[in-house]
C-alpha cells in the first residue's frame, strides 16, 4: 500500500514484487512522475510473513533517505540469533520473510540507520498535513513473538528443516494514520485477540475511522470490528 501524507512525503506500508522482481512501490511512483528513492519518507513492514516483505530490502537499498518501521520484536536479539543461525546452518532452510529481513537489516546497517520500532500508541511519523500512530504490538504480545522465536532455534544436532511462518498474526503492526479531519485504520493481517488488545489500550483523538483495511485474516477472524468506536 501507498499513500501520499502531505508535503510530497509517500509511506510505503509492506510490500510485493512484480514479474521483474522489482518492488511495484517504486515503479509505481516513477511511473506517477515522482523520484521513489526521495519521495518515499517511511517504510514500515507490519510483520515477516512473505506476502507482505518480499522486495522489503530492496526497496531499503533504494530510498536512502526513507526511516523504516517494525515490530521491535523483528530486530530482537532473539530474532537476530535466529537469523544468524539461518545463514550459518546449511541445514536450517529459510522461508522468504526471514530472507528478506537479513536483507533489510543488513542495509540498515551498511547506512548507519536505526529503524523506528513500532510499539502501542507511539507517533511514527508526522508533519504539519499528517499523524501516524503505531497501535500495537502491545508489551505483552511482543514477548509472546520472542517466545515463539526462541522455540524456533535449532539445535545442532536436528535434521534439515524449514522455518515456519512466525504465527499466530498478534504480533503485527496496526497503524492509525490522521490527515485533516479524515483518520485511516490498517490492520494488516491482525486476529482476533490482538484486535481486542487494539480497541482496549488505544489513546486517538478521532473516535471513529474514515477508512478501514484490516487485512484478510482481519476480516476472516473479526469481521465486527467493522463496529469500530473509540
Amino acid at each position: 500500500m501507498v499513500l501520499h501524507v502531505g508535503c510530497g512525503n509517500w509511506m510505503v506500508v509492506n510490500s510485493l514484487v512484480d514479474s521483474t522482481e522489482t518492488p511495484v512501490a517504486l515503479r509505481y511512483l516513477d511511473d506517477l512522475g515522482f523520484h521513489s528513492s526521495h519521495a518515499i519518507g517511511l517504510g514500515v513492514a507490519t510483520h515477516a510473513h512473505d506476502d507482505h516483505i518480499k522486495g522489503r530490502a530492496s526497496l531499503i537499498k533504494s530510498c536512502l533517505n526513507a526511516d523504516f518501521c517494525c515490530a521491535g520484536a523483528l530486530a530482537s536479539e532473539e530474532l537476530r540469533t535466529l537469523i544468524a543461525a539461518v545463514e550459518q546452518n546449511h541445514n536450517f532452510r529459510v522461508r522468504t520473510g526471514l530472507g528478506e529481513l537479513c536483507g533489510v537489516f543488513s542495509h540498515l546497517a551498511e547506512g548507519h540507520r536505526t529503524p523506528i520500532y513500532a510499539t502501542e500508541n507511539k507517533i511514527v511519523f508526522s508533519n504539519e498535513r499528517c499523524k501516524i500512530l503505531s497501535l500495537s504490538p502491545s508489551d505483552a504480545t511482543f514477548q509472546h513473538f520472542l517466545q515463539i522465536v526462541a522455540r524456533l532455534l535449532p539445535d545442532a544436532q536436528e535434521p534439515r528443516k524449514r522455518i515456519p511462518s512466525l504465527s499466530p498474526n498478534d504480533h503485527v503492526v496496526v497503524l492509525w494514520v490522521e490527515v485533516g479531519e479524515f483518520a485511516v485504520l490498517l490492520g494488516s493481517d491482525l486476529v482476533k485477540q490482538g484486535w481486542i488488545t487494539v480497541v482496549s489500550n488505544a489513546k486517538l483523538d478521532a473516535v471513529k475511522a474514515s477508512i478501514k483495511n484490516l487485512g484478510v485474516g482481519g476480516f476472516r477472524k473479526f469481521a465486527a470490528f467493522d463496529l469500530w468506536q473509540v
